[in-house]
């Protein structure tokens, strides 16, 4: 979905709708997400890297529900920011219409926005790390480790 700037105030409106597969996905895995990205239009190719990067007054609505989410990030750092999360605001199940408006102002950028679903990977604990470490770089006996 591409954001183009004409009035003062635009929306975007589009409504997800899940199959039957990725509905049970969401509903039995809670590491499964639905995530909302925004960049901004750099004219370059396809398939290149961008920053995650919001209208700066942006107001996102799933269902009706607003979304409380952190969307600015630091002043002026494109990529400072991290994807909108509206798992809990979707209504989980195959075929049903879901509607996601965003409504943005102020801005003269031309945007991207994907709808995706993430699978959220928590990191392993530190011991973990460790012991992973000591396995691929054993030490001699005795042997510590210096500065």
């Amino acid at each position: 979905m591409i954001l183009e700037r004409d009035t003062t105030r635009d929306n975007v409106d589009c409504k997800v709708i899940f199959s039957p597969a990725v509905a049970d996905k969401l509903q039995r895995d809670p590491t499964t997400r639905v995530m909302i990205y925004c960049a901004a239009d750099t004219g370059l190719a396809p398939y290149v890297k961008a920053d995650i990067a919001f209208p700066h007054q942006v107001e996102i609505k799933v269902n009706l529900d607003e979304i409380k989410a952190n969307l600015r990030g630091l002043k002026n750092k494109p990529g400072s920011t991290r994807p909108a999360d509206i798992t809990n605001f979707v209504r989980k199940r195959a075929s049903y219409e879901n509607s996601v408006v965003m409504t943005y102002a102020l801005t003269h950028k031309v945007s991207y926005i994907p709808l995706l679903l993430a699978v959220v990977r928590l990191a392993a604990p530190l011991n973990t790390v460790l012991h992973r470490l000591s396995m691929l770089f054993p030490r001699a006996a005795g042997q510590t480790l210096s500065p």
